[in-house]
């Protein structure tokens, strides 16, 4: 008995479901009956034209730094001293690590010692030079003796100005232990230790300066006259892609690489709240002096998605409906690349009753 009841209800849910599909399919054979009825659609059309724009560009690059300089040792020792680490922010002079100079000092301290001596000759030797040019007025010493002096006290003279070289040749070196920022910036490479041996030209670091950044771009031989020394253009960065930021032009390539393109340069000031790095990517963004024809219509003729767009045109008292390709977009114009010619009535007003072929009437 229950196996009969089931049979029952599985056969009347099925009687119910084709009941209801096949009421659906009369609604769609009669809403297309209606639909094919839909003739002479009023619409409103207006001529494909071309029309001067202004042209935009944008030309990507990526951002350097405005200054980067390695640094080496300029003398031979071990390093004793470190007062910096990798990524610290540096100013120029500031002293980094210090050499060995224990023997230079001990070699200063000698020299000044010499020199003192050899002052105090030189003082004596001038004081006997005077007491022989007195003698010399009264005859009272021969000639040779008193060249004699003057010979010595000049040799002592330049006994003494070579002491005294000598002391500023062994401060310099005591000068060149200390390993000092050429420029000011980041320590963005340290490749030296306390307790390293180094020798003069060893290369120790390098120091980054990005307080101001370069964007390098390459620009097409076409477009390279848009661009002069000392022009200011507007620079975006994509980091901060609703952020523009103002540069100027520092530098135009005179020699094209092979692909006839030429090296642009433009400085940005760098800021805390907007920080560009270098080796982010950037871009050169303006409009040109010289306007463009372009092929417009209106927004409103655009059907369908911006991925697929389409539009309806007039042709013979029907609408045709064509695949486009657009470009760019000027307030509630757009830009047709491709798929469509000037002078061709396209369709702006009542697209939502047409079809590929249905016949229109043009509305003024």
């Amino acid at each position: 008995m229950k196996k009969v009841v089931w049979i029952l209800v599985v056969l009347g849910i099925i009687a119910f479901f084709a009941f209801t599909l096949y009421s659906n399919k009369k609604e769609i054979n009669q809403a297309a009956q209606f639909r094919d009825k839909v003739t002479d659609v009023p619409v409103r059309v207006t001529k494909a034209a071309y029309q001067p724009m202004d042209y935009a560009y944008a030309y990507l690059g990526s951002f350097a730094p405005i200054r980067e300089v390695s640094f080496g040792a300029e003398t031979q020792g071990r390093i004793t001293q470190i007062f910096v680490q990798e990524g610290d922010m540096l100013s120029q002079g500031q002293l980094l690590a210090k050499i060995d100079d224990e023997k230079l000092r001990l070699k200063l301290s000698s020299e000044q010692v010499a020199l003192e001596n050899q002052k105090s000759v030189h003082q004596k030797l001038t004081r006997d030079l005077e007491r022989y040019e007195n003698l010399k007025e009264a005859n009272a010493v021969t000639d040779i003796n008193y060249q004699q002096s003057k010979l010595s006290e000049k040799q002592s003279g330049f006994s003494e100005k070579s002491a005294a070289i000598q002391i500023k040749l062994t401060e310099k070196d005591l000068r060149l232990t200390q390993i000092t920022a050429p420029i000011s910036g980041i320590l963005t490479e340290k490749r030296f230790e306390v307790g390293s041996v180094v020798n003069f030209g060893n290369p120790l670091g390098t120091i980054t300066d990005i307080s101001s950044v370069k964007l390098v771009a390459l620009i097409p031989e076409a477009d390279i006259l848009k661009f002069s020394q000392g022009q200011e253009v507007k620079v975006t960065a994509d980091v901060y892609p609703d952020r523009e930021f103002v540069g100027t032009i520092t530098l135009i390539g005179v020699k094209a690489d092979a692909a006839h393109n030429y090296k642009v340069e433009v400085l940005v000031s760098n800021s805390r709240e907007a920080f560009l790095r270098a080796g982010m990517y950037g871009k050169i963004k303006g409009k040109s002096t010289q306007k463009q024809d372009r092929l417009l219509i209106p927004r409103t003729a655009l059907v369908g998605s911006i991925k697929q767009p389409q539009i309806f045109v007039a042709q013979n008292g029907t609408a045709r409906l064509r695949d486009v390709v657009i470009g760019d977009s000027f307030g509630d114009s757009l830009e047709i690349i491709s798929g469509l010619k000037a002078g061709e009535s396209v369709i702006i007003t009542g697209q939502l009753n047409l079809e590929d072929g249905t016949t229109i009437k043009i509305q003024n």
